[in-house]
Order: C-alpha cells, then sequence, then structure tokens
C-alpha cells in the first residue's frame, strides 16, 4: 500500500511540473502564439525555420514570438544570439503567411 502511495504521489508531482499556467507563457501584443523551431539544412543545423501558429492574432506580436523562438533556438545551441534572416524575412520585409494561417521566418545562427 506504502509503495502505491509513493507512486501516486510521485506521478502528480510528475504531472504537475509538466503543467503550464498562462502566467508562465510568454504573450507578444497581448497574444499567445504556439512556435516550433526546426534545422532546414542538415549539412549546417545552423540554417533554422520557425513557424508561428495563428499568426493573424496579431502579426506584430507573432514576428516577435518568431524572433524570440529563433533567438532560443541558436542560444540553446549554438551560444549566441546573432541571426542572419533570409533575404525577404527582415523586419521591414512585409510577412509572409501560410494558407493555414502561420507565419514562417528563415534565417541562420552567426558564431560569435
Amino acid at each position: 500500500m506504502v509503495r502505491i502511495s509513493k507512486f501516486i504521489v510521485l506521478l502528480v508531482l510528475i504531472l504537475m511540473v509538466g503543467c503550464s499556467t498562462d502566467d508562465e507563457k510568454l504573450k507578444f501584443d497581448g497574444q499567445y502564439f504556439r512556435t516550433k523551431s526546426t534545422n532546414v539544412n542538415k549539412s549546417d543545423k545552423r540554417q533554422f525555420e520557425v513557424t508561428v501558429q495563428k499568426a493573424s492574432l496579431s502579426l506584430n506580436g507573432a514576428r516577435q514570438a518568431g524572433e524570440f523562438e529563433a533567438t532560443r533556438y541558436c542560444i540553446e545551441g549554438y551560444g549566441t544570439s546573432k541571426i542572419r534572416w533570409a533575404a525577404g524575412f527582415a523586419e521591414s520585409d512585409e510577412p509572409r503567411l501560410t494558407p493555414s494561417d502561420s507565419m514562417i521566418l528563415v534565417g541562420k545562427c552567426e558564431p560569435r
């Protein structure tokens, strides 16, 4: 019985750690955005693509969320926050949306 109780307590703790509240998520321009970063070149993993879902909620917020995710990708993988954006993906460029309402940002982590 004690073993089962310890297992249940451990399971509850694990589940609580995996949960996040809205207070722990970051808002960009007042919205929450789901982002995903992936490398686009197997021979040079510094090249990445970030997808931001539901970008039409706020194009500015979606771009900020994408830039945040890109910075996180580069810092975690390469220890740098310097990013060279692909042509058409600079901050001054018009954002590109997919038919599924996602914004795609493409760039490359630059070493120091």
